[in-house]
């Protein structure tokens, strides 16, 4: 469905906090359709190219020292650089009749690899996301329009976040270990090396098998906060709750925090308390940066691009720690 653009004066009441609750909802439906509806997969596009832009605005926009940023003028970046991705996407050369043909063509596979220290967010032909830690790996074919399901082979370990199509399910495959949900949100840890995968479910229900074509073999329908754990060698699964906690979550489970004119170390030290992770950072003047930030429902990789885009930083992580490094701000 193609957007209307909003008033200018309606973006400006956002951006300084002047519009009502009704408003408020309308840029933010409409920030939030722009992100969901019209992104396009992550191998059509430059995606840290995009970013650099979005960044670049930012700068030329920061009024306060230490570059306090809110979270609304990083949506209104994001949004605009989305105007922008669209404009591009939807040139003359992609007109109705073309895009036909596009979908007429045989499906090709496509593997792609995080060779990068930092999660990465990956787009699927049906506009769903996987974030994929480093060293993960999805191969998918290059349309699912002449399917009847839409299937993946994936390993390593990863979020997806999957767009709903009850006629066309989604079906995950990993070694022995087959994954089919409509659509939903969840973690998969499948990593070749080790004797047991994890399927782990934030929204949605997802049902996990095995792939072993043999009588009785088992299966589970996961609900929100519930874990299959597979034996790779016995195909055998066990169930177990996910509970909800203050503290220690893994990365893939969403927070709700905020932050008011707060220095970077603190961000960093509440980051570290909530989430089961180590945050270091490489340059000590990026402890001065102050944020005002709200962060409602965010997961951490999610918080750590926020940060990223705000504060001008980069990332890079391994099975230890996280590591934060930028120019960092003026005392």
């Amino acid at each position: 469905m193609d957007q209307q653009p909003l008033p200018p004066d309606l973006l400006r009441k956002y951006l300084t906090g002047q519009c009502s609750e009704e408003e408020r909802r309308r840029v933010d439906a409409w920030y939030q359709s722009l992100d969901r509806e019209n992104e396009a997969p992550s191998y059509s596009f430059d995606e840290a190219n995009l970013l650099e832009r979005i960044r670049g605005d930012i700068r030329q926009k920061e009024t306060h020292q230490g570059r306090v940023l809110s979270r609304r003028w990083l949506y209104a970046s994001v949004a605009a650089a989305a105007v922008v991705v669209m404009a591009l996407l939807y040139l003359p050369q992609y007109a109705p009749a073309r895009r036909s043909e596009l979908a007429a063509e045989v499906p090709r596979d496509i593997q792609f690899r995080n060779g990068q220290k930092k999660i990465v967010r990956y787009y699927l032909p049906d506009s769903s996301q996987v974030w994929l830690n480093p060293g993960a790996q999805l191969t998918h074919p290059s349309t699912f329009a002449q399917a009847g399901t839409r299937e993946v082979h994936f390993r390593g370990e990863g979020f997806f976040d999957v767009r709903r199509n009850e006629a066309q399910p989604f079906v995950i495959y990993s070694g022995k270990l087959k994954t089919e949900v409509l659509g939903t949100s969840f973690n998969v840890k499948a990593n070749e090396d080790e004797p047991t995968y994890q399927v782990s479910v934030v929204t949605g229900s997802v049902a996990v098998s095995s792939t072993e074509a043999r009588p009785r073999a088992e299966s589970l329908v996961l609900k929100p906060n519930q874990q299959a754990t597979f034996q790779s060698q016995t195909s055998q699964f066990t169930l177990s709750e996910v509970h909800e906690k203050a503290s220690g979550k893994e990365h893939w489970q969403p927070v709700s925090l905020a932050f008011e004119d707060t220095p970077l170390t603190e961000v960093v030290a509440r980051l570290q308390r909530t989430f089961k992770v180590k945050i270091e950072l490489a340059n000590a003047r990026l402890g001065t940066c102050r944020l005002t930030i709200d962060l409602t429902h965010q997961r951490l990789p999610e918080i750590l691009e926020m940060i990223n885009t705000i504060v001008g930083t980069t990332y890079e992580m391994d099975a230890q720690r996280i590591v934060l490094s930028g120019e960092g701000c003026a005392p």
